[in-house]
């Protein structure tokens, strides 16, 4: 999957699981996310890109660019 595809895609399930508009330097948590909501957000990609994701990757990148540019070094 190209970069600006998994970047759309994770921008995508930050959008869903927050229930608003997100940019890619939105930080996950200051727009109102929490613990549940990561893990609902990792399940989706988890089940998106056919990888198991841990359950930290939200905290050290809380942004969908963050977190699409370190999803990208596995995925």
């Amino acid at each position: 999957m190209k970069a600006e595809q998994l970047q759309a895609l994770v921008q995508k399930g930050f959008s869903e699981v927050l229930g608003r508009d997100v940019d890619a330097q939105t930080d996950f948590f200051d727009a109102g996310g929490d613990s549940l909501a990561a893990e609902r957000l990792l399940l989706g990609l988890s089940k998106a890109l056919g990888v198991e994701l841990a359950g930290w990757m939200v905290l050290d990148h809380p942004t969908p660019e963050a977190l699409s540019a370190a999803l990208g070094q596995i995925a």
